[in-house]
C-alpha cells in the first residue's frame, strides 16, 4: 500500500482525538513529511495576535464615552442657558436676545511656543473642537439674534505679518464661528492679540483687520438700545510713532459725542419715545480701584483685580481716558474683555453734561468683564454672557436689559476622564498579554459577581469571540481532553488544571500586548477623528 499523503501522528491510534484515552499531550507529534504548514507571514502572525473580543469591548467603551461627552452633555449643559429660566420681562414681552463672547484667542504656534509641535497640533484640535461645539450649540439651541465678539480673536494675530498665514488662521475662525442665516455677527471690535498694544501696534496688521471684520468703531441700534463698539485699544496708542492710529479714533470720538447721539436723543425725544440706553462695548476694562471696586459674581480668581502695563497689554485702560469715555457717552452697562474672568463692578460719577432728557447729573454704569470662551485661556470654566434686551418705545420700563452668564460643560472634567479611560485601557490590554493569569482570576470573580445580570445570549457571544471564560466553558470545554478547545489551550502553553483553578501559565506575550494595543490606539484615533470632524 502506498504512503499517504500525510500522517497526523505516529503510533498514535486515528481515534484518539475523539476517545479522549489519550493523556500525555506530549506523546503527540508530527513527523517529517514533505507536506509541512505552510510559514506564516507578518500580516498572519498580526493578524493572529489580535484578540477581536476584547477589542470590540475596549472600543464600544470609548464609543459610548465619545459619543456621551461630544453630543451629549454639550447640549445639556447649554439647555441650563435656555432664555426663559432667567428672564422676567413678563409673557408678552418679545426681548432681542443677544450672545456675547470673549477672547477665543483661537490657538496657534505663538501660544505655547516652546512646546513640542506634536503637542501644540493635540492642544490645537482639543481647544478647536471645544469652541465650536459649545458654539454650535448655542446658536442652535439658544437661537439669538445677535452674536457679538468682544476682541481678541485671535491669539497671534498682531505677530502674523505674513497675509497668507493671517488668512489660513480667519478661515480657521469661520471654520469654528461660522454666520447662521437670519442673525446678525458683529465680530470688529479689536483686541491686543489682534493688533497689538500702543508703541507696538502696526497700521498694517490694523487695516488688515479691519477690511475683514469692519471698523473697530462703530454704532448699531439693537433692540432699542445704541450699541457703541469702541476702539479703546486704538484711543490708548498715545506713544505709537504713527499718530495717525489714535487720531483717527479720536476724530470718531468726538463726532459721536457732539453730532451723533445728541442728535439720536433729540429726535426719540421730540417723539415723546423712551431714550435708547447705551451699551458700551469695549475690549480692555475700564479703570478701576480694586480696593473700592472688587469684583463681584462668579470670579475664579480670587486676588484683586490687576493693574499691570506689559507692553503688548494693559489691563485696564488709563484713569483719565475711562473718565472721558465715562462721562461723554453715560452708557447704562459696559462689556469688556481681556481678563479672561468674571468681573462685575459699578462706576460711580457725575457727568458734565446731562443726556437729553435725563433727570439727574448723578451717574452710576455698570460693568461687566465677560469670561473667556477658551478652555487654554486660564479659567478652569469658560464661559459666555447672554443678554436679553427689551425696551418698548410706546411704554417706560424699569429695566431695559438683563443678562446671565452663561457656562458650556467643564472641559476639564473631559479630559480627565478621558486621560482616565486610558489608564484602563492600558490595564486592560497589560493584564490581558502580559498577566493573562491574573485577568483571569478577574473575569471569573466578576463574572461569578454579575452573571445573573446579564443575557445569556451577551455572554454565549462574546466568549465565542474570546473575550471571557465562563464557568460552562470550563465545565463542558476544558474538562473534557483532547476536545479542540482544550488542545487549543494546551497547544498555547496552558495547563488544564491550573487554568481552571485560575492559576493560567500562558507565556508572557509582549507581542501580542504590542500588536492589540497598537490597534486599539488606532481605532482610538479614528473614533476621535470622526466625532471631533462632524462637530
Amino acid at each position: 500500500m502506498s504512503q499517504p499523503l500525510r500522517k497526523r501522528g505516529i503510533n498514535v491510534p486515528t481515534s484518539i482525538y475523539d476517545s479522549g484515552i489519550h493523556k500525555n499531550v506530549d506523546d503527540i507529534h508530527y513527523n517529517n513529511s514533505t507536506f509541512r504548514p505552510r510559514r506564516s507571514t507578518k500580516l498572519s502572525r498580526y493578524i493572529s495576535s489580535i484578540k477581536l473580543g476584547h477589542l470590540m469591548l475596549v472600543s464600544f467603551l470609548w464609543l459610548i464615552t465619545l459619543f456621551y461627552f461630544q453630543r451629549i452633555k454639550p447640549g445639556h449643559a447649554i439647555d441650563e442657558c435656555e432664555w426663559s429660566k432667567w428672564e422676567h420681562f413678563g409673557t408678552d414681552a418679545e426681548p432681542h436676545r443677544v450672545l456675547l463672547i470673549a477672547d477665543p484667542q483661537i490657538v496657534d504656534d505663538h501660544t505655547y511656543p516652546s512646546r513640542p509641535r506634536w503637542i501644540q497640533y493635540i492642544t490645537k484640535k482639543i481647544s478647536d473642537n471645544y469652541m465650536s461645539i459649545n458654539y454650535k450649540h448655542m446658536q442652535e439651541k439658544l437661537r439669538p439674534h445677535s452674536t457679538i465678539f468682544l476682541g481678541d480673536l485671535f491669539d497671534g494675530g498682531r505677530e502674523w505679518h505674513d497675509d497668507k498665514k493671517w488668512y489660513d488662521e480667519w478661515k480657521r475662525f469661520n471654520r469654528m464661528f461660522p454666520s447662521y442665516p437670519n442673525r446678525k455677527f458683529y465680530y470688529n471690535i479689536l483686541g491686543n492679540h489682534d493688533a497689538g498694544w500702543d508703541k507696538t501696534m502696526n497700521r498694517t496688521i490694523l487695516d488688515r483687520f479691519k477690511v475683514i471684520f469692519g471698523d473697530s468703531n462703530d454704532y448699531q441700534n439693537i433692540g432699542n438700545h445704541t450699541f457703541l463698539f469702541l476702539d479703546t485699544i486704538a484711543l490708548s496708542a498715545t506713544n505709537n510713532n504713527d499718530s495717525s492710529i489714535v487720531e483717527e479714533a479720536r476724530y470718531y470720538l468726538n463726532n459721536l459725542t457732539e453730532s451723533f447721539l445728541p442728535e439720536l436723543d433729540s429726535i426719540q425725544v421730540s417723539k415723546n419715545q423712551n431714550l435708547f440706553p447705551r451699551v458700551l462695548l469695549t475690549h480692555v476694562p475700564f479703570f478701576r480701584d480694586p480696593a473700592q471696586q472688587p469684583c463681584r459674581g462668579p470670579r475664579e480668581n480670587k486676588k484683586p483685580f490687576p493693574l499691570v502695563n506689559g507692553g503688548t497689554f494693559q489691563t485696564v485702560l488709563f484713569p483719565d481716558l475711562s473718565n472721558e469715555l465715562l462721562n461723554k457717552l453715560q452708557p447704562e452697562i459696559i462689556f469688556s474683555g481681556d481678563d479672561h474672568d468674571y468681573c462685575e463692578i459699578d462706576h460711580m460719577y457725575i457727568v458734565n453734561k446731562k443726556r437729553a432728557g435725563a433727570d439727574t447729573s448723578n451717574k452710576q454704569t455698570r460693568e461687566i468683564t465677560v469670561k473667556s470662551f477658551s478652555m487654554n485661556m486660564g479659567v478652569r470654566y469658560p464661559a459666555a454672557q447672554l443678554l436679553s434686551l427689551y425696551n418698548p418705545l410706546d411704554r417706560p420700563v424699569s429695566q431695559t436689559y438683563q443678562t446671565e452668564i452663561c457656562y458650556p460643560y467643564a472641559p476639564f472634567v473631559t479630559l480627565y476622564s478621558y486621560g482616565f479611560l486610558l489608564l484602563v485601557t492600558i490595564i486592560h490590554w497589560v493584564l490581558v498579554s502580559i498577566c493573562p493569569s491574573t485577568f483571569i482570576k478577574i473575569q471569573l470573580a466578576l463574572y461569578k459577581c454579575f452573571k445573573h445580570l446579564l443575557p445569556k445570549s451577551l455572554i454565549s457571544k462574546y466568549s465565542s469571540m474570546g473575550g471571557i471564560y465562563t464557568d460552562k466553558k470550563y465545565e463542558d470545554d476544558l474538562n473534557t481532553p483532547f476536545s479542540p478547545e482544550s488542545l487549543k489551550f494546551y497547544e498555547d502553553g496552558y495547563d488544564l488544571e491550573r487554568i481552571t483553578s485560575g492559576k493560567g501559565l500562558k507565556p508572557r506575550d509582549s507581542r501580542g500586548f504590542w500588536v492589540n494595543f497598537t490597534t486599539q490606539l488606532l481605532v482610538i484615533y479614528l473614533l476621535f477623528s470622526y466625532f471631533y470632524i462632524t462637530v
